[in-house]
């Protein structure tokens, strides 16, 4: 994409990260320092090898479930406003159960998916995959995960040799805020995705039985012109 055609987006982006920080600068009050506090030590808990979060084995699963609930926790506590996701309104029954409302509801297989950059998803032996939006707002969340990481490590790391903090609340909101934006455009674009996947296969697999039904049908009366065309549709 051109410089030129970057630069809008780039000012609407500045824009709700000014909207979504609030209160972004000053000192943490005593409250707001436990919960960081707590949300660095979940960090600490993610098994990270080669810079890939490990979300598969039990104990990586776990200790990311830990992680984005502290992460929801410490917004929360922040009083960091949440990224527009009306979108959930177009969800399927099945994914509002899982979305109820437009709170983060940050969910590990979410995270996963972004994760493991396997685009192509198979079903009932037929193969899709997800457009290069979803797959562009992957890769932005797994950056905005690792910033935040990033920023939490340097929090750690300065408690560790007893010196001044040298992350700030504004270092600390701007990476939530971030991650969260980041979060619910891979979230928008995956999981509506995936409701129009599993619409096409279910297409398929209905217009399978019509054609079989038909081809049934057609055995009782073998003249019948529709057989021929029955069994064409049947083997595509």
């Amino acid at each position: 994409t051109a410089p030129a055609a970057r630069a809008p987006i780039a000012s609407q982006f500045a824009r709700m990260f000014r909207r979504f920080c609030g209160n972004g600068w000053g000192e943490l009050s005593s409250a707001e320092h436990a919960v960081v506090h707590e949300l660095a030590e979940s960090r600490g808990q993610l098994l990270i090898e080669d810079g890939i979060t490990d979300v598969k084995s039990e104990a990586g699963y776990t200790a990311c479930a830990t992680f984005l609930n502290s992460i929801d926790k410490a917004s929360r506590a922040l009083n960091l406003e949440v990224a527009p996701r009306g979108y959930r309104a177009k969800f399927s029954a099945n994914y509002r159960a899982l979305f109820p409302d437009n709170n983060r509801h940050y969910r590990v297989d979410v995270l996963e998916a972004s994760v493991d950059q396997q685009f192509a998803i198979w079903v009932n032996g037929s193969k899709y995959e997800l457009s290069r939006e979803a797959v562009e707002h992957a890769c932005g969340l797994q950056r905005m995960w690792k910033d935040l990481v990033v920023v939490l490590d340097r929090w750690q790391a300065a408690g560790a040799h007893n010196t001044d903090r040298k992350v700030d609340r504004s270092d600390l909101t701007g990476a939530l805020v971030a991650f969260d934006v980041a979060w619910s455009q891979f979230e928008n674009s995956y999981i509506s995705e995936l409701i129009a996947i599993e619409e096409q296969a279910r297409q398929v697999v209905m217009n399978a039985a019509l054609f079989e039904s038909q081809v049934q049908d057609s055995e009782l009366e073998p003249m019948a012109p529709a057989s021929a065309e029955a069994e064409r549709e049947l083997v595509r």
